[in-house]
């Protein structure tokens, strides 16, 4: 009779621990499928960087002999920085995430060999693999290592999209643009960005065709203009005047011929101490995730590139001002 009960009991007690041995099995079949795909998307982001990379050598090539050297050291030093920190990250959780899926895989080994004979034995093991690796916080922890995962792929991903930007050397010829045109268009590409509720006043001047890579020029005023709608439609801006200005203009600069652009808005405007930085790559004041810092660096580059400058005021007493110069002659 208490051999039947120790059977039942035994019967019992394999059938709950098959039962989660399954449901633990479901959940490291999942959390593979999720690393399989993050280690996916890392191996993709890697073959991304190393294009970059790549480009990144050519172009030097071509700035040993140019002031632009310095900015491409500065530029390389800045990616090492910023990929670092979630690189770091993403390879902390997956260290932890293997940890717990090791320690998983040997409480189910151990629950495979239960039989009989062994399975006090069994039975004991197992509780004092549970209280030293603590399941009880394995679900949370490993939802949490999982979205510390996700989190720097995004990062990272967003990191590669804005170096992609960076003005190619090599680019084809330039051609004769309107300003204008160029203008408008990027107006066009932002209609998504809440820019429906932005006052947007145009003072184009009579200026003539400009000589320019048109899809840089694009770049830069879709940074600029895309800085500034961020900028209005910040919560913390208490401007109630929403409202970008346009203005182009004919003027004569160090006795030279250039097309001037100023971008002015009502938003929060630029701290007078931020000012000396705000060119400088992945230098930003935006919320981790909300951006790279890379916009203007990279737009200041093409600037330079077409032998022109940017300026930097105030609209309004509050808000900014970019203007931008690009020589007429393209020398």
């Amino acid at each position: 009779m208490k051999r039947k009960n120790t059977e039942l009991e035994l019967k019992q007690y394999q059938d709950h621990l098959e039962e989660l041995v399954q449901k633990r099995t479901r959940k490291i079949i999942y959390q593979s499928e999720e690393l399989r795909k993050a280690n996916k998307t890392l191996q993709e982001q890697k073959k991304q960087l190393e294009e970059i990379v790549t480009q990144l050598k050519e172009t030097q090539y071509q700035l040993v002999y140019s002031e632009k050297f310095a900015s491409l050291g500065i530029l390389t030093a800045g990616i090492a920085h910023e990929m670092n920190n979630p690189l770091n990250f993403i390879n902390a959780s997956i260290k932890a995430l293997k940890n717990i899926f090791e320690d998983t895989l040997v409480v189910i080994e151990e629950c495979n060999q239960i039989d009989e004979r062994n399975y006090q034995q069994k039975l004991k093991k197992i509780e004092k693999i549970k209280r030293e690796v603590d399941f009880s916080q394995v679900s949370e922890t490993t939802r949490e290592l999982i979205n510390n995962v996700i989190s720097g792929v995004e990062r990272t991903s967003e990191i590669i999209k804005g170096l992609l930007l960076f003005p190619n050397l090599t680019e084809e010829e330039k051609t004769k643009e309107d300003i204008h045109k160029i203008l408008d268009t990027t107006l066009l590409v932002l209609r998504d960005k809440h820019i429906d509720s932005i006052t947007i006043s145009k003072d184009y001047g009579d200026i003539p065709m400009v000589s320019c890579y048109q899809g840089k020029i694009n770049k830069v005023f879709l940074n600029i203009l895309t800085n500034a709608i961020e900028s209005i439609t910040n919560p913390k801006n208490t401007n109630m005047k929403k409202e970008i200005n346009i203005k182009t203009s004919l003027v004569t600069r160090y006795f030279k011929q250039f097309i001037q652009i100023d971008i002015g808005d009502t938003g929060l405007g630029i701290p007078k101490e931020d000012v000396p930085y705000i060119f400088e790559p992945f230098f930003t004041k935006k919320e981790v995730g909300k951006g790279t810092g890379l916009g203007l660096f990279i737009s200041l580059e093409i600037i330079k590139k077409h032998k022109g400058f940017i300026e930097i005021g105030k609209y309004n007493e509050l808000g900014s001002m970019f203007s931008v110069f690009i020589p007429l002659n393209g020398n």
